[in-house]
């Protein structure tokens, strides 16, 4: 609240541009020791270099200014500066309320006893707010948190709620696997490219006319994720003169406390992808489609996945191992607390 105890006192106010802000003064009038709740003052601010006086104090009355709307009819972000200016004074930064605070376009500002609420227009969700912002309790962002929206706390948690929620990354890489045992691919293996000596680890896959074979991960999953299906990026190269087509695939079973380890993998995922014809060329598949990871209970954060990757049998690359580097799996999040 503005108490304005003396006759004479003034409320001025100052706008960037001309036609552009409408500033109306709301509070108590008191007069012979009666209260009278009212408009104190409005005007249409002339612009800058103009202090335009809102109110004045009348005689043998005092005042008290509760609420103050700042409205913002014009089509581009405007600054407004407001002081209380003692009788016989005159403006400047030792009696302001307000100074340089940004209205944004078409929307009005209400300052209420030293709290601000900003309403937007119809047309937008929020305006743009230049500085910090402080809020206490739960801030949610997104389209006014009714389907899709970020949940923080005031301790600092991170949610996401609905279903656009972002997603993360693992990677699996060939020095992190190894051959199943039964019918496995090759053991990794550190190769030195000749002229660079850039080391990288592969995992081989031969063809085998009618058997697929295999490699795997044991990943602990992050709590963050949700549970739900996952995407799949095949890195891999071929020492290969011709451009022939592989076909990879991968499946992952998931595993909770006191879960048996010797449970099925579900049906894998494949995608096929084709090298160039030049010899140790990087290459990078598609993505998958989602990957369902199966398990005794439903799949969470938090739990063991074993992945399996395999090379089907079929493609048209019979002659050179297709040399698996990594693999990129996509999984979405809760949120961002791990």
């Amino acid at each position: 609240m503005i108490i304005m105890d003396t006759v004479g006192d003034l409320i001025k106010a100052e706008a960037s541009a001309a036609s552009a802000l409408t500033v109306t003064l709301y509070g108590i009038s008191t007069a012979t020791g009666v209260d009278t709740y009212k408009k104190l003052g409005q005007g249409a601010l002339t612009g800058a270099g103009t202090q335009d006086t809102l109110y004045t104090v009348p005689a043998l009355t005092s005042a008290v200014v509760s609420l103050i709307v700042i409205a913002n009819i014009s089509a581009t972000a405007r600054t407004v500066n407001l002081w209380h200016v003692p009788n016989g004074g005159a403006y400047g930064d030792a009696n302001a309320l307000l100074k340089g605070v940004n209205v944004p376009a078409n929307t009005t500002i209400v300052w209420n006893k030293g709290e601000i609420t900003i309403i937007p227009p119809a047309n937008v969700n929020s305006p743009n707010i230049t500085g910090n912002v402080t809020v206490n309790g739960i801030i949610k962002l997104g389209d006014g948190g009714i389907t899709n929206y970020v949940n923080i706390t005031a301790a600092g948690v991170v949610t996401y709620l609905g279903s656009a929620r972002p997603k993360k990354s693992i990677v699996l890489t060939a020095a992190g696997g190894w051959p199943s045992t039964t019918l496995g691919c090759a053991a990794n293996a550190l190769v030195e490219s000749a002229t660079n000596k850039v080391n990288t680890y592969f995992l081989d896959f031969a063809y085998a006319a009618g058997a697929e074979s295999y490699a795997e991960w044991t990943v602990a999953m992050p709590e963050a994720w949700d549970g739900g299906t996952l995407t799949a990026v095949f890195y891999w190269t071929a020492n290969d003169a011709t451009s022939h087509t592989v076909i990879w695939g991968i499946a992952g079973r998931a595993y909770s406390d006191i879960d048996t380890i010797d449970q099925a993998y579900p049906a894998g995922v494949e995608v096929t992808d084709t090298d160039t014809g030049t010899a140790y060329q990087v290459l990078i598949s598609a993505t998958t489609a989602a990957i369902t990871v199966s398990g005794t209970i439903a799949p969470a954060g938090g739990q063991l996945v074993q992945f399996r990757v395999y090379r089907l049998r079929g493609g048209t690359m019979n002659a050179a191992a297709a040399r698996l580097m990594a693999v990129k799996l996509k999984y979405t999040i809760t949120g961002e607390s791990d």
